[in-house]
């Protein structure tokens, strides 16, 4: 019986300090995630943002992030198409239901498969381009207990000077991918300003066409996206999704004032949004 006990305290220790050592050893040195005021998310805070990994059936090994999704129904995720790109989804896991990135804590989900835009609109008689860079990842799930958020109502010409939160796991400004989810407010540009302050920037941007589909922005201090944050979501203060991250410019690694953080507008793909998850799969 007392080795029965002891089994069982050991295993209650194990279980306690694993998630507390996890994080001690993932933030050694590391800074805010790329700019400046940067918070760490709070349990339960943002319970529908998810990772999307490379596949790892070892509950105690580091999950390696490769981007991020949010969760628009029990089981599909919104995310950019290009985190697809030349990757098998048998290899690839969804990772849920922690703000702390792990193997002991995240609910681990197999993707069934995966749909973006241009192959659904080719389906339809409708015109895809690589800008329409946005996915649909079905999860092989029967877990009821998944939490998952809308689509803004917000509209194009509203968003201009809003404030919004941007959260996930990307790099840190040292290079570091964070266990704990982070987050940043970030305020949205016209697209008239955002080509101005891009051609700021770079010259090479002065035949860059900001599409319609695309929404920039910006923080004061600085702070932009960083690698491992496509995909991620950009909310609204009822936190809805606005858009999704494509890219950030300058590149991480080159520090500007006016780092510019560029989105897909998602209520430009409604029809396709809602389409995926009323027919409750993502393939014909």
């Amino acid at each position: 019986m007392r080795n029965f006990e002891l089994l069982l305290l050991t295993y209650q220790l194990i279980t306690t300090l694993l998630p507390i050592l996890g994080t001690i050893r993932t933030f050694p040195n590391a800074e805010p995630i790329v700019g400046h005021n940067i918070e760490l998310v709070k349990e339960n805070e943002l319970p529908f943002v998810v990772s999307i990994a490379k596949k790892n059936n070892n509950p105690y090994a580091d999950i390696e992030h490769l981007c991020g999704g949010t969760l628009i129904s029990k089981k599909h995720v919104l995310t950019t198409g290009h985190c697809f790109t030349d990757r098998n989804i048998n290899n690839l896991a969804v990772y849920a239901k922690s703000y702390i990135l792990s193997s002991f804590r995240s609910s681990k989900f197999d993707i069934y498969s995966v749909m973006n835009y241009s192959e659904w609109a080719s389906n339809r008689d409708k015109i895809g381009s690589p800008v329409d860079d946005i996915a649909i990842a079905e999860l092989n799930i029967d877990d009821t207990r998944t939490v998952a958020t809308s689509l803004s109502s917000i509209t194009d010409n509203k968003t201009p000077g809003m404030k919004a939160l941007f959260a996930g796991w990307g790099a840190t400004n040292s290079g570091e991918y964070p266990m704990i989810m982070q987050k940043v407010t970030l305020t949205a540009l016209s697209n008239k300003v955002c080509k101005k302050n891009l051609k700021a920037l770079s010259s090479s941007y002065d035949k860059f066409v900001l599409r319609n589909n695309m929404i920039c922005f910006i923080a004061k201090p600085w702070a932009a996206a960083a690698p491992g944050d496509s995909g991620h979501a950009i909310l609204d203060e009822n936190l809805r999704i606005v858009g999704i991250l494509a890219w950030s410019y300058p590149l991480p690694g080159r520090i500007f004032s006016k780092q510019i953080s560029i989105m897909i507008r998602v209520n430009h793909y409604t029809d396709f949004i809602y389409d995926i998850i009323k027919n409750n799969k993502v393939q014909d």
